[in-house]
């Protein structure tokens, strides 16, 4: 039953502050030698034991939740990182003017193949029609216009 109750009353406490305050009284650093210490003596103890670690929580807790105001950065920090700015401006200019230069030599590649193909599909259409010397102009469009045109690709009288 006694057992029952130091347990109850203890057992938020933690055991090593129960354990420490335990063999204090067992070696008479502390109570009445000769007597059982109370609950209330065993609870006194380890609240003594408990304060600075408490203390120290808390302590630790405020400074780990305080607002930390930002620290300005210095005029060098400020000065290297304008130096980075200005080095990807320049990486990104120099990539955009590439890219540009690029999409147009693609431009004009594909229009020089396009040209090409479209000579050929020319060629193709006015050899089909039995001109073998064609105009660089397509067959429907002379059709459209109404020219009538020979072997050598010049107009009919």
């Amino acid at each position: 039953m006694m057992l029952a109750k130091y347990r109850r009353e203890l057992e938020q406490a933690p055991v090593w502050a129960v354990q420490k305050a335990c063999n204090d009284f067992s070696r008479g650093y502390i109570g009445k030698p000769g007597f059982p210490p109370s609950v209330a003596e065993i609870i006194q103890v380890v609240d003594e034991m408990l304060e600075q670690p408490r203390e120290e929580f808390w302590r630790l807790t405020k400074i780990l939740s305080a607002d930390v105001a930002p620290i300005p950065p210095t005029q060098e920090e400020r000065d290297r990182s304008a130096a980075r700015v200005a080095g990807l401006i320049s990486e990104l200019r120099t990539s955009l003017e590439l890219s540009k230069l690029e999409d147009a030599k693609r431009r004009e590649d594909a229009l020089a193949r396009t040209k090409a193909n479209n000579e050929v599909l020319n060629n193709r259409e006015w050899k089909a029609a039995g001109v073998f010397d064609p105009p660089k102009i397509s067959k429907a469009l002379a059709d459209h216009l109404g020219l009538k045109l020979n072997q050598t690709g010049e107009e009919a009288a």
